[in-house]
């Protein structure tokens, strides 16, 4: 319960924090994605969307997107629909030489 608690918030401790410190906070952000609680998985991509504006794209690309292979196959239904709601953001924010893979 503590972790979906922490999960409801992380909009609100990026920017407490600022956007340096948000993008350090991404590796445990990553970590959650991997719950084994689907709530916990869910209310992390939820909210993370509100928290996107202030983290580097390095982060994402380090410690977000990399979860995304193994979010969309998951098999959690209302994992995968939460993880389409985010990925156009995401991809806005990265722009279209981050979202290639080679």
């Amino acid at each position: 319960r503590v972790r979906l608690q922490v999960t409801r918030s992380i909009a609100e401790f990026c920017k407490a924090v600022g956007p340096a410190i948000a993008s350090e906070l991404m590796k445990p952000i990553g970590e959650l994605l991997k719950d084994q609680q689907q709530e916990v998985r869910v209310s992390t991509i939820e909210n993370f969307k509100n928290a996107l504006e202030l983290v580097s794209v390095e982060s994402l690309q380090s410690h977000i997107i990399p979860r995304f292979q193994d979010l969309a196959m998951d098999a959690s239904t209302n994992v995968r629909s939460s993880l389409a709601k985010l990925i156009g953001h995401v991809a806005v924010k990265v722009g279209k030489n981050g979202t290639l893979q080679g």
